[in-house]
């Protein structure tokens, strides 16, 4: 590779490098949240097919020269490239997954956890009064201890926020918050581990695999989509 090579590389690998991560910035879309975790994994993809074609460039076999200490500073050249690239292409796979990480997290601070800290405070409240027993589901709390816009979570649907359902209903759509019930134990199981969770947001509603929940000792929190998971596995509808 000649210095006029290497520096057009340079200077290439910047611009595309630049144009890459800015438009990972202006990622989501106003779409879904499958569609904008679909438009991250083809972002990702055309990332993988950038540095592919770079390093398939810098590989490409080329006339020799007719001195080998020419040809060694051209290799070298290629191999510092060829580095480079994989180095630029690993940093770029890593921002963008900070940067979802980072943003589905503040969303989910912003919204969700003052949710859950109200669901608790409102659990807590109809435990009071039905000597210690839990609702059947999140919905019986509405309207004497929670408005129905409680159970709904802004960003459920994508990035921007979606007014909440005037009133929870079973032909309308469900809500955000579920209630963290156990299924039953298999045959061969006499005990499980004890459940620390009382709520949690459905998984699903974040562009990173994250959600929210809350304790049982009342502290809301955000944490990894697979902690939900299992609840979600046996979950009935509206609970």
């Amino acid at each position: 590779m000649t210095k006029t090579q290497a520096y057009g590389l340079i200077g290439i690998g910047a611009v595309v490098t630049a144009a890459l991560v800015v438009l990972h910035l202006v990622l989501p879309t106003s779409a879904s949240w499958a569609a904008n975790r679909a438009l991250h994994y083809a972002w990702e993809g055309g990332v993988a097919i950038l540095a592919a074609g770079g390093a398939t460039w810098l590989l490409w076999p080329r006339p020799k020269e007719r001195r080998k200490d020419q040809d060694r500073v051209k290799a070298r050249r290629r191999l510092i490239g060829l580095m480079a690239t994989i180095l630029v292409a690993v940093g770029l796979i890593i921002f963008c997954e900070v940067h979802r990480q980072l943003a589905a997290e503040g969303m989910l601070k912003r919204e969700a956890l003052p949710q859950l800290e109200a669901i608790g405070k409102a659990l807590a409240e109809y435990k009071a009064a039905h000597s210690g027993a839990l609702p059947g589901s999140l919905a019986d709390l509405v309207p004497q201890h929670l408005q129905a816009g409680q159970l709904y979570y802004a960003y459920r649907n994508g990035p921007a926020a979606s007014p909440a359902p005037a009133a929870v209903t079973k032909e309308g759509e469900e809500p955000s918050y579920v209630l963290a019930k156990e299924p039953p134990l298999p045959p061969d199981v006499k005990k499980r581990r004890e459940n620390r969770l009382l709520a949690y947001l459905r998984a699903g509603h974040a562009w990173a695999p994250l959600t929210a929940v809350l304790e049982k000792d009342g502290k809301a929190h955000v944490t990894g989509d697979d902690v939900v998971r299992a609840f979600e596995k046996q979950m009935e509808p509206y609970k």
